[in-house]
């Protein structure tokens, strides 16, 4: 059996793996992706067209060449940054990601099963606040705000 090298070969130029190949189910672009490698399958989100201020999502489940193989909707849980895939020593697959929209940014993370067709709400799932009170609210909007409100020195107010 011939061996497979899927290295990044850093010295040719960069291809565009999924553009054009109509493997996602929106239209919108690729918020964040996370690999399943225990059963070969990468699962894309992507904001839903029109849903970025409310916060709903669209999970993609690909194959490693690309496939879809499914899609399952997420209202009102967030931008979409972040995702993670956690393989549980029974077999399940649970996706992370953050839920609980305020504005399109979620406040909380949740983890839940991928479930081809299916939407999911935050009253679907079991919401984790793991800071209290936090919020995903930056305290300042931009490096030069921080900068000028810290005497030139940028880092943690105080």
């Amino acid at each position: 059996m011939a061996t497979v090298d899927h290295r990044f070969d850093l010295d040719v130029p960069a291809v565009r793996w999924l553009w054009g190949k109509g493997s996602l189910h929106e239209s919108t672009v690729l918020q964040s992706f996370a690999f399943d490698e225990v059963h070969k399958h990468l699962y894309v989100l992507q904001v839903t067209r029109g849903g970025i201020d409310e916060g709903d999502l669209c999970l993609n489940k690909l194959d490693l060449e690309g496939k879809n193989l499914g899609h399952m909707y997420l209202r009102g849980f967030g931008h979409g940054v972040s995702m993670g895939v956690q393989n549980a020593d029974d077999g399940t697959v649970w996706i992370w990601t953050e839920a609980d929209s305020e504005g399109g940014y979620g406040q909380g993370v949740t983890r839940f099963r991928f479930t081809d067709g299916a939407t999911r709400t935050g009253e679907d799932v079991k919401i984790r606040k793991p800071i209290a009170k936090s919020t995903n609210k930056p305290r300042y909007r931009t490096l030069a705000q921080a900068s000028n409100l810290q005497g030139g020195c940028v880092g943690r107010p105080g």
